[in-house]
């Protein structure tokens, strides 16, 4: 079967960086696109920075005229997923980044609707109870509740 929209969620960890190895390897094609995407945990402290940063921002009247908003993680983490896409951008179609700011699992879904994606590669932490203690909760989740195929990696 042909692959021609690939999603890789990448969180930095060893795990998602195989997947994105194994994606590389094993289904980078001229007709195939990849899309990376990084999901910035809205329970995570970057996403807390963010959420300060944006509200800093709206209510800059009320704030010191030489205090700037924080920084935007999700730029830094945009940034690392181009600099990891950067040396595989010629093995396929095309290669996407995309930064999303939420739940990890309904983030996923939602980029394997608006995409089109019709195969997941994702990594395994291997953490949880027995099904996510093989797979990891988020890889778990998503795999139970997509509609394409799903490739789970294991280092």
């Amino acid at each position: 079967m042909s692959y021609e929209r690939i999603l890789v969620p990448i969180d930095f960890s060893d795990d998602s960086l195989n997947a994105l190895n194994k994606a590389m390897a094993e289904f980078s094609k001229p007709e195939t696109t990849i899309v990376l995407l990084h999901v910035v945990d809205s329970g995570s402290d970057d996403a807390n920075a963010l959420s300060q940063g944006r509200k800093q921002a709206v209510s800059r009247g009320a704030i010191s005229a030489d205090e700037a908003p924080g920084p935007d993680p999700t730029d830094a983490r945009l940034k690392q997923l181009n600099d990891l896409a950067a040396p595989h951008a010629t093995k396929c179609k095309a290669l996407e980044v995309q930064v999303a700011v939420g739940q990890p699992t309904e983030k996923i879904i939602e980029a394997v609707t608006s995409h089109a994606i019709n195969l997941v590669i994702m990594g395994s932490h291997g953490t949880g109870g027995l099904g996510k203690m093989l797979f990891g909760s988020t890889t778990y989740d998503v795999a139970r509740k997509v509609r394409c195929s799903v490739l789970i990696s294991k280092r």
